[in-house]
Parts: structure tokens; C-alpha cells; sequence
């Protein structure tokens, strides 16, 4: 009998030796395709995200209507596109008169808004999605009332805008609408000291044009005075090719800044379903409580109690809101809003207006803009104007807006560097 002291070591066969390399090889490489599936997808997902999925989710909803990423993009490349052109022309006409110096101020003012409009990128996308908002409410309510509009009807107002009319010149567009306001009353008179005109719209409503904007600028608008150019009559007749291929060569012009066709159309569409459902308004008005209003707007709550005291001590409240107030477009008129209905204002101003009796001054009241100090002038149910009407309207659906977009806004097109006014 041998007795060890260590138990002698295992020798392990080669073979097995083969085995064990062989499944440690199978699993690095099983690791390596798992890290390459999971890289890949992670670079398709992202290259998905960036030329598909993020142009799917929409940036706003009205009802079940959805405005897609693509199509806000499309929309505001369209817009800018819009406003170059616009300037483009206003450099042309602004070189006819640069030798008299306040038509050259007049044109050149005009361009540094637009250029001011485009810079300031994403108040313009803002506006636009606003737009485009509004105008998904125009669909939704056009539908309910089963107003449509045909791609015949389409393809007549681009004739139109290209000033091709191949059956006699269109009859004008009717006037919109002016519904009355209530006749004045002896109070009223008396607050004003002076008989009053209130027709000027509330600033914050949503911008619905009665008119709405040419699509193809020729010229831009010339002051109401002063010389104008004569334009030489043209030799070629405009015949249906001739207007073809202004439209073809329209769409190639859009297409170098990858906007795509069916935006216009679609446009025009909204435009048309405007007009329509405006021609139905102006024969079916809605009523609705109006107040009529003034306002005083300043920065600090403190500046607003020094206004109030000096109203309160007997001050002249048209010569105060001329002095004080920081609204530039009413102040002048002694900070005069007219009549506007519910929707139409911010909520903190408009929840104060709608609780005051003629006359009657409100305490500070803060909202986003500043602090205001406001006097209602009146109280009545009257029609509302169309763009009232659809901001009401807007009140009444299910509206959601996105914060997506605000990683979406276009830069482009741009005015050229050497259209741009310094």
C-alpha cells in the first residue's frame, strides 16, 4: 500500500483543452455580433429617428386633426419663402426711387421688418404653428358645416394669383361684414370726454385675415402718393403655356429650397375654406356678451398703484395712458381696445374686464406683458367678427401644442446678404 501525501494533479487531455477554446471563442464572438446588433441599432434608430419618426409626430392637434413635424416644416420654409420674395421685390421698387429719399425710407423700413422677422427664428415658427392652428380649427369647423373645397376651385385661384384668366376677369371679392356696435351712451360720452369710435381689435387676438395675402407677390404696396413707374405694356400674349410655365418655373423656385409642391396647394386650400366658411358667417353672425375696454399697462405692480392713485385723485385718464402706458399701439388713444368677447384677451385680463360695470376701475391686474389698470366702457351681446368668431371657436375644441417644434424651426430660405439694410 502507497500512501500520498498530495493527490496528483489531473492531466488534462488535449482535446478537452480544444473544447474549452473553442466555446470561449463562440462566446467572444457571440458578444462581438450582440454589441454590432445593438450598435447598428442604436445608429438606424437614431438615422430613423432624424429622417422619419421625428417628422411623424405631430407638433400640434386640433380635434382628431394632427399637424405633423414635416408638415410645420414644410409650412414655415413656405412662409420664409414668402417674406424673401416680398423683400426681393421691395429692393427693386425701393432702387426706382432712391433718389428721393422718403419713398427709399419707405421701402427700406418695410425690408427691415421682414428681415427683423426672419431673424428672429423661433418667434417666426411660433407664428407660423399659431397660424397653422388656427387654420386646423377653420377645417374642423368647415367640415361640421360640410363646406369643402375641390381641386377645380384649387386650380382656379392659382390661375387667379397668376393673373391668368382664361374666362374673363373675376368679379371683386365681397366687402366683409361690418356688423354695428351699440349706439353710445350718455356715461360712455361722459368717461371719454369725446364721442368715441371704438373700432379698433384687441392686439392679442389670433391672426385670421378677412383678405387674405396674395401668393404671388409682382409688387409690394407703394406709398398713396407720388409718382408711380409706368410699366410698358408686354407683346406676348398670356396663353395657357405661357401660364404653365410660369407655374412650373414658380414650383422649381421652391423646390431649390426643398419645399414641395403639395404645401401650396395646401395653403391655397386652407385660404379657400377661409373664404368659404367667411361667406357663411357673414349671412349666420354669432352673438356673444362683449365688453368694451381701456387699458393702462406698465411694468411693476408699484407703477401700477401710482396710476391708479393719480386716475383715483381725478387725473385725465386719456392724458395718463398717453404718458404711461407702455402699449404703443393704444395708448395714443387712450389705451382703447374696443369690444372684444371672451378668448380673445389673456385670462387675468379678461376674467377682470368681464367682472367691471361701465365704468368702473379695476385694481392691478398682472399678466404676461406687464401690469394693467383697465375701465370698461361697455357691456352688450353683439355678433362677433369673423376672426373673433374663430377664436371662440378655438375655445371650444380640444387643442394641444407640442414643444417639439421648437427643435424644428428652419433657418432657411434666408434674404440674400446683399438685399440685406443695414
Amino acid at each position: 500500500m502507497f500512501l500520498f501525501k498530495n493527490k496528483p494533479k489531473q492531466v488534462k487531455h488535449p482535446s478537452m483543452h480544444a473544447e474549452i477554446e473553442r466555446k470561449e471563442t463562440r462566446w467572444v464572438i457571440i458578444g462581438f455580433i450582440i454589441t454590432a446588433i445593438l450598435i447598428v441599432g442604436f445608429v438606424g434608430f437614431g438615422i430613423l429617428n432624424e429622417t422619419v419618426f421625428k417628422y411623424m409626430t405631430p407638433v400640434a392637434q386640433v380635434e382628431n386633426e394632427k399637424i405633423s413635424a414635416r408638415d410645420f416644416i414644410d409650412r414655415v420654409k413656405f412662409q420664409r419663402n414668402r417674406l424673401v420674395d416680398y423683400d426681393k421685390t421691395l429692393y427693386n421698387e425701393a432702387q426706382m426711387f432712391a433718389n428721393n429719399q422718403d419713398y427709399y425710407s419707405y421701402f427700406t423700413n418695410q425690408m427691415k421688418s421682414y428681415q427683423t422677422s426672419l431673424d428672429n427664428t423661433q418667434q417666426f415658427g411660433k407664428s407660423v404653428l399659431d397660424q397653422m392652428v388656427m387654420e386646423s380649427v377653420i377645417r374642423v369647423e368647415a367640415a361640421r358645416k360640410n363646406i369643402t373645397v375641390n381641386d377645380a376651385e384649387i386650380d382656379q385661384y392659382l390661375q387667379d394669383q397668376f393673373g391668368f384668366y382664361p374666362n374673363g376677369t373675376p368679379t371683386p371679392a365681397n366687402t366683409p361684414i361690418q356688423y354695428p356696435t351699440p349706439t353710445y351712451s350718455a356715461t360712455q360720452i361722459a368717461l371719454l370726454h369725446y364721442t368715441p369710435t371704438p373700432s379698433i381689435q384687441p392686439t392679442s387676438l389670433a391672426t385670421i385675415s378677412n383678405t387674405p395675402t396674395p401668393l404671388v407677390t409682382a409688387t409690394s404696396a407703394s406709398p398713396t402718393s407720388g409718382p408711380t413707374p409706368t410699366l410698358e405694356p408686354t407683346a406676348t400674349p398670356y396663353t395657357k403655356d405661357l401660364f404653365t410655365k410660369n407655374v412650373a418655373d414658380y414650383y422649381t423656385a421652391l423646390s431649390t429650397d426643398q419645399i414641395p409642391q403639395s404645401i401650396v396647394r395646401e395653403y391655397v386650400k386652407s385660404t379657400l375654406l377661409q373664404i368659404k366658411l367667411q361667406d357663411y358667417y357673414a349671412k349666420n353672425p354669432e352673438k356673444q356678451e362683449q365688453v368694451w375696454a381701456r387699458h393702462i399697462l406698465v411694468p411693476t405692480e408699484a407703477d401700477a398703484k401710482i396710476i391708479l392713485s393719480r386716475l383715483n385723485s381725478g387725473e385725465d385718464w386719456s392724458k395718463v395712458a398717453v404718458s404711461a402706458s407702455l402699449d404703443t399701439a393704444t395708448k395714443d388713444n387712450g389705451g382703447d381696445l374696443g369690444w372684444f368677447a371672451r378668448g380673445s384677451m389673456v385670462k387675468a385680463f379678461e376674467d377682470a374686464a368681464f367682472s367691471l360695470k361701465i365704468g368702473e376701475i379695476s385694481a392691478p391686474v398682472q399678466t404676461e406683458f406687464g401690469w394693467h389698470i383697465i375701465q370698461v366702457l361697455g357691456h352688450d351681446t353683439i355678433p362677433l367678427n369673423f376672426s373673433e368668431w374663430v377664436t371662440y371657436l378655438k375655445t371650444t375644441m380640444q387643442v394641444t401644442t407640442g414643444t417639439n417644434w421648437q427643435t424644428l424651426v428652419p433657418t432657411q430660405p434666408t434674404i440674400p446678404a446683399n438685399l440685406i439694410v443695414q
